[in-house]
């Protein structure tokens, strides 16, 4: 007697097929997934930018007349528009750019304990950037903006 082979299926014709099907489905759901997990991790990133990028932030390690100046400057079109700390004569200072908006502005530089150590630029203009009897600029050193406009 012969047996009919059109109704069975052989080993690897089985195996074939079902890794066809597999592939087929894996296929056809992570097309349809990318768009969502696109969407999403678009989404989970801008917010984390936004969140942790803001100009209101504050230096939590600077002196309170430092963030008091600060917060005084952010809605103050001539205030200071930034920030900055210097390595000066061993120790930290701030120093604050006037706005722009004012042509002849000194830059003002406090120590870490609030003391106005100099005020510098301005009207002099570069060639008077003296302060305790050095010229700034050339013995600081730039270690980071803390805050700017």
């Amino acid at each position: 007697m012969q047996k009919n082979n059109s109704s069975q299926f052989a080993p690897k014709q089985f195996i074939r097929t079902i890794q066809y099907l597999f592939l087929l489905s894996t296929r056809h759901s992570v097309s349809m997934m990318y768009p969502l997990v696109k969407r999403t991790t678009m989404v989970l990133l801008f917010t984390s930018l936004m969140l942790s990028c803001t100009k209101d932030m504050v230096d939590l390690t600077a002196p309170e007349c430092v963030n008091e100046t600060i917060d005084q400057s952010q809605h103050d079109d001539y205030g200071f528009s930034a920030a900055t700390t210097y390595l000066f004569q061993g120790n930290i200072v701030y120093v604050f750019t006037p706005s722009w908006l004012l042509s002849d502005a000194a830059t003002v530089i406090f120590d870490g304990n609030c003391n106005l150590l100099c005020s510098i630029d301005g009207y002099s203009g570069p060639t008077k950037n003296l302060c305790n009897g050095v010229n700034f600029y050339d013995n600081a050193t730039k270690q980071k903006v803390i805050w700017s406009k």
